[in-house]
């Protein structure tokens, strides 16, 4: 059989295939028989995590599905899902500590299971404006000694400030900035407030009882909208499968005395089984609605097997921070009333402290977690807890055989047919009693598979068929940018049937791009159906897919969910890349994505994006592993919007390796004159060969400087990884 160069191949297939693509906007309507734009998922699955230890603390890894019993209300149940968490802490790469710099890759795939799942929850209805520096610290200390690379976490706020959340990622960058947006929006607490009040002048101390207190209605309502926003966050967090579910939250708690709860300890092993709360011993100060909404909240939270760890920030405080906006008045702690009895007037702002407090541990332990208050010191010990209980765990799932939604508590029994351990699991949980609700949606094009939906909406990266996606934008027009969407799969990932002396593919990719606010801002699906020759279809098997698309977006955040699907294995892969697009209209000097590419790394590519061809010769890559033998094509494009005034522009390209030593380095001088007003850019490609550096990791950094402003350069880092064969 004569062979055809593996370049030409490609070419042909390029040629041969022919994709279907339907854009996501408004214009398009959905067929008759079509699946709408917005899809749903509903909840019918029970899961249980399990810490198994022996009689030395140590955590039992052995463990296989049937050396576990699941009973429900005493019923033996099928287990339907078995999983064992074992998740290490991965240090960050060499480079980004020898570049003193984070370094964020700009590719994302799903080729890894994420680890810990963190839902960083900042409860600022119930955080002081005082205090906001410190609740900040807390929240970036967690994340920045907890979140390893191969976890994910998201930071969301109580109040639903959008501004200061951030949807999954393990990028830490992202979700510090989010905290760092974050601001206080506690109302004084009631003993703040009745203090504030006695000691205004004209106002008889003694006589203060039946003066209302002012701000009573907006902190009832902020109690009762941070236990539905954790309510909401727990539910959500129940659609998350095969991981444990750790919601941190940092704030001062609820300042109302809820009175004392008819549970605890819902996963503590060695006390007796207990009922689940079904209201509240004693009343407390609290109105019996929020008392409700606590209650809801536990229940959710149990439901979807979401554990609570409350920190408080308040102790890093003196503890008289609520006095200072209290208005002045006679002097000393203390005042005598018609009785001769001495009254404190601080007494009352204790006890609001320590119901806070207790509502912190309460929201905790009701959903086996624990609060942190007191001293600094048992937040700065709680960091090492929570990192060990979400490390190392068994997670099973169930449908259960009682699917009755009549709002009643089913009681949980894990069993460990080993001798000699100890389980800690959740006790049980309370059935919804309402009817089934809709999860939240996200919008696709009409059209996409229901694989494909569902991997699209999963809180978390989908692994099933590996993909690897790269999103780089550029310039575009009016003000938005053109953001480039590239997808590529590994040699092999995509399977070819033999069919009437052909071999068939057949790939759908669908993507959507979603804002901050969680609106979705556009999106596309592409089908290709790709009836091959055996020789072609061999060579493409062993070279990738790579799928382009493209996304006009105006300056801001967002999440791209980026998926695809197999239709001949059925194996679907999806991923979720954070995109900043820069505001390039404003901007002195900016820069676009970097894109490399490179002759050895060439694969299938049946829709090549024309902008890019013509500034670049070869397949880009998306995969950052090249050969010795090969030679790497980086392409940037700048932009100048000082055109007024003709200048030149400097531009640097290094290579630096793991050890810090620069391996390739070239300074290329560009004058304005060059830039297309029009446009107000230039194409930069850069060639970097490999023949004389070493296998290993290496950062390759563009940075262009103008020299009107010499203060300010722009750059953009890529890291890649050279292979000897």
């Amino acid at each position: 059989m004569r062979l055809v160069p593996r370049r030409a191949l490609l070419l042909v297939l390029i040629l041969s295939i022919a994709p279907c693509v339907t854009p996501l906007g408004g214009q398009a309507q959905p067929q008759k028989g079509q699946a709408q734009p917005t899809f749903r998922m509903r909840i019918e699955f029970v899961e249980v995590d399990a810490s198994v230890r022996d009689k030395s603390g140590h955590f039992v890894a052995d463990l296989t599905k049937d050396d576990f019993e699941v009973l429900e209300d005493g019923k033996r149940q099928d287990i339907a899902s078995f999983d064992l968490v074992n998740v290490p802490v991965e240090p960050r790469p060499a480079v980004a500590v020898v570049t003193g710099r984070l370094i964020e890759p700009d590719v994302v795939s799903n080729k890894q299971v994420p680890g810990r799942v963190y839902l960083v929850v900042i409860d600022d209805l119930h955080v002081s404006p005082m205090r906001i520096r410190q609740t900040r610290k807390v929240a970036r200390d967690f994340i920045e000694q907890n979140v390893a690379p191969n976890d994910v976490a998201m930071v969301l706020t109580t109040s639903g400030n959008r501004q200061a959340a951030q949807d999954f990622t393990s990028n830490k960058r992202l979700l510090l900035q989010a905290v760092d947006r974050v601001v206080g929006r506690k109302v004084t607490s009631p003993g703040a407030a009745a203090i504030s009040t006695s000691l205004s002048p004209g106002i008889d101390p003694t006589t203060t009882a039946g003066i209302p207190d002012p701000g009573a209605r907006e902190r009832i309502f902020n109690a009762r909208t941070t236990l539905e926003a954790l309510t909401q966050i727990a539910t959500f967090a129940g659609t998350i499968r095969n991981r444990r579910k750790a919601i941190v939250m940092v704030g001062e708690g609820i300042d109302y005395n809820f009175g004392k709860s008819g549970v605890g300890g819902a996963r503590t092993p060695t006390e007796p089984d207990q009922l689940p709360i079904e209201g509240f011993i004693d009343e407390g100060s609290a109105p019996r609605l929020l008392r409700d909404t606590l209650k809801t909240f536990v229940d959710a939270a149990n439901r979807a097997n979401v554990t609570l760890y409350a920190l408080d920030p308040s102790v890093f405080t003196q503890g008289g921070d609520d006095l200072v906006d209290i208005a002045s008045g006679p002097p000393g702690n203390s005042f005598t009333d018609k009785d001769d009895r001495e009254i404190s007037r601080f007494g009352k702002l204790r006890d609001d402290v320590e119901a806070a407090q207790d509502n912190l541990r309460t929201l905790a332990t009701e959903t086996g977690g624990f609060a942190a208050t007191g001293s600094p010191k048992n937040i700065l010990g709680a960091f090492d807890r929570i990192r060990e209980e979400n490390s190392r765990y068994y997670i099973l799932g169930y449908y259960p055989t009682n699917a009755k939604r009549d709002g009643k508590y089913r009681q949980i029994a894990l069993r460990v047919k080993r001798p000699g351990v100890e389980v800690v699991a959740r006790k049980g949980y309370v059935a919804p009693k309402n009817q089934k609700v809709d999860a939240a949606s996200v919008e696709t094009k009409e059209g996409t598979s229901a694989p494909l939906r569902e991997a699209l909406l999963a809180a978390l990266p989908t692994v099933g068929l590996p993909i690897s996606v790269v999103a780089a934008p550029f310039r575009g027009s009016a003000g938005n940018a053109s953001v480039l969407v590239m997808l590529q799969t590994p040699p092999g990932a995509v399977r070819f049937v033999e069919k009437n002396g052909r071999f068939e593919g057949n790939l759908e990719v669908s993507f959507v791009a979603m804002d901050y606010q969680g609106k979705t801002r556009g999106g596309e699906r592409l089908e290709f159906t790709m009836p091959l020759k055996p020789e072609t279809a061999e060579v493409v098997s062993h070279a990738g897919l790579l799928v382009q698309s493209r996304v006009t977006l105006p300056p801001g955040r967002y999440v791209l969910r980026v998926g695809a699907r197999d239709a001949n294995s059925e194996l679907v892969g999806a991923v979720h890349c954070d995109v900043e697009v820069p505001d390039y209209a404003k901007l002195p000097v900016s820069m676009s994505g970097v894109i490399l590419a490179s002759a050895e790394t060439a694969t299938a590519n049946p829709r090549p994006d024309p902008e890019l061809g013509k500034l670049v010769a070869e397949v880009p890559a998306v995969i950052r592993e090249f050969r010795r033998t090969d030679e790497i094509s980086a392409l940037a494009e700048i932009y100048d919007a000082k055109l007024a005034t003709p200048h030149n522009i400097d531009i640097v390209t290094t290579v630096v390796g793991e050890d810090g030593r620069e391996v390739f380095r070239r300074e290329e001088t560009r004058s304005t004159s060059q830039i297309q007003a029009a446009w107000g850019g230039f194409g930069y490609l850069m060639n970097v060969p490999l023949a004389t550096i070493a296998p290993g990791a290496y950062l390759l950094r563009i940075e262009a400087t103008s020299r009107l402003d010499a203060n300010s350069p722009v750059a953009r880092d890529t890291m890649f990884t050279v292979v000897s064969k």
